[in-house]
């Protein structure tokens, strides 16, 4: 994720207005709904939410940016090593000094892009942008499962209605992220990414180039394996401990990658949450009794339940923040 443009992140920060205006549109001008959310502590609210949320957003993609980048430099210095652990020929041809020139700079940008990350507190900016954006978002749906219906209105449709847009503009809007992201994070979490298939790929290059030291402890037990012994011969005429040395350090870089950035970006963590918050919250729903869209204070009190488990979700992002010393590892929205 690169940082936005201004008008890319206000864009950004639009979707739970038009998730809300979506839903209102259904209503004509002159119902409940329609006249209680016309009120200005409304708009007032929703203006303070996604300022807090841009910010949290810019935070967030400040810290992606440079969190990514560190970690892709310090694996590119690592694999820049391991060029030198490759057969002499394929390497001699490179002005003398660039290898290590190179290898030097990537090192020094992840260096540099981790003590920027430190220096500037990011991860604690967008936790403490998150915190506040999420705080006024469960405000401004309290207000509104809190809001007394107009006057001479129906106070049981007013209700009724400030039910289903609680419902679809906030809990279920929830609900959809929640299952989005877990899954997404549950496939990024999954040994089978691609840098990982390639890093295996490499380790089954080192079990081949091992061969000819397999064929060595054979024969040292009297063995003797034609196919195997003509394999060894081959391998070892082609210099099959260097490349052997090279595959085995490419590959560890890349697997050190692939852990380091799903660690980073905590995939299975927030697979796991994000899952148990949706199953929680889908119980409350389950439990609800038909007086949630008839009486007010049974509205409150629903929505306050439902909240506890959300404000809980959020909570653990703060005592578990991702590790900025894992960017620093040679090997890799919202609040996700």
């Amino acid at each position: 994720m690169t940082v936005e443009t201004s008008e890319q992140a206000a864009k950004e920060t639009r979707y739970q207005r038009q998730e809300i205006e979506r839903h209102l549109a259904k209503y004509p001008a002159i119902s409940p709904i329609r006249l209680i959310w016309s009120r200005p502590e409304f708009e007032a609210k929703l203006k303070q939410f996604e300022a807090a949320d841009a910010h949290a957003i810019k935070a967030q993609a400040h810290f992606r940016m440079m969190g990514r980048l560190a970690l892709g430099a310090s694996t590119t210095g690592a694999l820049i090593g391991a060029a030198l652990l490759l057969p002499a020929w394929l390497v001699e041809w490179l002005p003398a000094g660039l290898i290590g020139t190179a290898q030097t700079a990537a090192l020094g940008l992840a260096v540099t892009m981790l003590g920027v990350l430190t220096a500037t507190k990011r991860v604690a900016t967008w936790m403490s942008e998150r915190g506040k954006a999420e705080q006024l978002r469960s405000e401004l749906f309290t207000m509104l499962a809190e809001a007394a219906p107009p006057a001479n209105a129906d106070a049981r449709l007013a209700t009724a209605q400030k039910l289903d847009l609680l419902d679809a503009a906030h809990i279920q809007y929830q609900l959809s992220f929640f299952d989005r992201q877990s899954e997404r994070f549950r496939k990024q979490a999954s040994r089978w990414t691609p840098l990982r298939i390639a890093g295996y790929v490499l380790f089954g290059i080192v079990a081949l180039l091992a061969v000819p030291l397999v064929t060595k402890a054979l024969l040292w037990f009297g063995i003797r394996v034609p196919v195997v012994t003509d394999v060894s011969g081959w391998l070892v005429t082609h210099e099959a401990d260097r490349w052997r040395l090279a595959a085995a350090t490419i590959a560890s870089s890349l697997l050190t990658h692939a852990s380091a950035r799903s660690a980073m970006d905590q995939d299975g963590r927030n697979a796991a949450l994000y899952e148990i918050t949706a199953e929680k919250v889908r119980a409350l729903i389950a439990k609800r009794t038909g007086s949630v869209a008839t009486d007010e204070t049974a509205l409150a009190a629903h929505l306050a339940s439902v909240q506890r488990v959300l404000d809980a979700e959020h909570f653990a992002w703060f005592v578990s923040p991702p590790d900025l010393s894992l960017t620093a590892t040679p090997g890799d929205v919202r609040r996700d």
